[in-house]
This record gives C-alpha cells, structure tokens and sequence, in this order.
C-alpha cells in the first residue's frame, strides 16, 4: 500500500466518539454523506414560484385608408388585404397593425391611426394596387393565458468532514448527477496500484 495512501469512512448518520479518535490515530477520514434537510437550506434558493398572466391584443373598427381616401373595412382574422411594395410579399394586417402600436404609445380602447414605411399596397382582383394612407383600429389587450409554474432543487445531499474535535468542515451541497461523478473519480484516484509479482 502506498505511504500516502488514506483510509476513508463513510457514513449516512455519523460516527461515534471513540470511532472519530481511532480513525484520526490511523489517518482514516471520516465522512458524512446524507439526504439534506430542510435547516440545510437555509439561505439558499429552493423553491421559485412563477406566475405569468398574458395579455392578448384585440382590436375593433378596424380599416384602410386609401391614398384616394376610400376606407376599406378589414375582417378582424387579418386575412391578406396587402402587399409590400418591395418583396410584393403579402403582409397580415393584423401583423402590421401590430407592429404599429409596438412602434407607439396608445391608451387601450382609444381610436389609432398610423402610416406604415414604406407605405403597403391593397390589392383588389383584378385591379391595380392602391397605396395605404392609414391603417385605423380601436386596440384592446384582454386576459390571455395564466400559466404558473413551480421550479425546485432536485432532493440534494450533504457531504462534510467530521473531525474527533467536533469540528465540521465547510458542507458542499452537490445535485445527485454531481455527487455521482464526485464518487467515480474518488473511486479512481484512491484505486491501489496493483501489487508486482
């Protein structure tokens, strides 16, 4: 056996008195490994709990205006009424409308009106594009989803050093999954050389 070689003792409840003294004597560690308890914690995050209450956005009365001032009622699904003058991809208009109060303050229920940049074309079958002048709503935001969501530690364990002084060494609070490694590479680095023949 090696010179530097150290025995180690493990536990799940402690040692007695004597047990400390003896193993001290014969350079033998002495450990504790248990479940930790709820006083382990202390002043440590544990438990988060999350509530989130989502906003939906609805709008009303919403129109186009034209360039030549003919207003165009829009369905509140925001079917394809436009198109982009540059990609000529159509554009929802409850994407663009949404984009626009992002882009602005507004109080909720109250009449907006804005210009898009550029400004977005309505095509209607068989005829010419027009430009939008103004998109027009009464935008509302009504209770959407709440979602509520507890986050907690994984039951973690304790790993501390006793000493025959009733000293405790600092404790190490480690998730299992990491203990696990701990342990593989303790077994590893402790593992006695083979005897020669």
């Amino acid at each position: 056996m090696p010179a530097d070689f150290r025995g180690h003792l493990q536990s799940s409840v402690g040692f007695t008195k004597n047990a400390l003294l003896e193993a001290k004597y014969r350079g033998i560690d002495t450990c504790v490994l248990r479940p930790a308890k709820d006083e382990d914690w202390e002043g440590y995050l544990r438990t988060l709990h999350v509530k989130i209450r989502t906003k939906t956005l609805i709008y009303e009365d919403a129109e186009i205006e034209l360039v030549n001032g003919e207003k165009v009622p829009v369905s509140p699904h925001g079917m394809f009424f436009l198109k982009h003058p540059i990609t000529k991809k159509d554009v929802f208009f409850d994407y663009a409308i949404n984009t626009g109060l992002a882009q602005r303050k507004h109080d909720d229920g109250q009449p907006v009106a804005f210009e898009t940049e550029p400004r977005l074309l309505y095509c209607r079958d068989d005829a010419e594009p027009v430009e939008v002048a103004f998109l027009r709503c009464r935008p509302a935001y009504i209770d959407g989803l709440e979602m509520e969501h507890i986050v907690q530690s994984p039951e973690d364990w304790v790993f501390m050093q006793y000493l025959p002084e009733g000293v405790v060494d600092e404790k190490h609070f480690f998730e299992f999954k990491e203990l696990e490694r701990l342990a593989a590479q303790f077994k590893k680095e402790t593992r006695s050389p083979p005897l020669s023949p």
